[in-house]
């Protein structure tokens, strides 16, 4: 319980509400929030805490977990994956 006269502060770096969250396995989208913290995602479902930035994602699908490791670096990323991408 935080202090009185004091915010809370966040407890995530990101959070996208109101998603048509996609899992990536074929399944129906679920209308979830999804959590990120220090780069990952930390929860998926009803997040009840609040983000240092939050997006409301309403009428909008929500893949996380999911990157284009295509995008410009496709021939570079099977030879060094520890490269940057462009």
């Amino acid at each position: 319980m935080g202090r009185p006269g004091h915010a809370q502060s966040p407890e995530y770096d990101l959070v996208i509400r109101n998603g048509r969250v996609l899992d990536g396995m074929g399944n129906p989208w679920i209308r979830a929030d999804v959590a990120v913290r220090a780069g990952r995602i930390v929860r998926v479902g009803m997040v009840p805490g609040r983000g240092a930035r939050e997006l409301d994602a309403s009428g909008k699908y929500v893949s996380p977990g999911w990157w284009d490791m295509m995008d410009q670096s496709g021939d570079v990323l099977p030879v060094n994956g520890g490269r940057r991408t462009r």
